[in-house]
């Protein structure tokens, strides 16, 4: 009894969290884009800061601040990394002599 009870407990655990915490491709490809535009922005900005101030330490220094600001804004899940769910667009379902599943070089047979 408590074992079901555990299993069930970690089943609704698993799909709440799967609802809340799921990034689909769209999101990740904008995780890495801002990751990477945060990046660059933050190596330009430390390389100029510190040849300015002819210090190495510094632009070091900034570009941390960079990677440090693009894990927190990439790493977790937040809603703008989530799927939308007017944007999720289901094909039909296909049978499997349909001629849609097989390239124009193949024949089916």
């Amino acid at each position: 009894m408590v074992l079901g009870l555990i299993q069930e407990a970690g089943d609704w655990l698993n799909n709440y969290m799967g609802r809340w915490w799921y990034v689909d491709y769209k999101g990740q490809a904008r995780a890495e884009n801002m990751f990477q535009v945060i990046l660059i922005l933050s190596g330009v900005i430390g390389w100029i800061y510190g040849f300015l101030t002819q210090s190495m330490q510094n632009g070091m220094i900034v570009l941390g601040g960079g990677a440090a600001l693009s894990s927190v804004l990439t790493i977790p899940p937040w809603f703008w990394l989530r799927p939308q769910e007017n944007e999720l667009k289901w094909h039909e379902e296909l049978e499997e002599d349909d001629p849609k599943l097989f390239p124009s070089w193949e024949k089916q047979e």
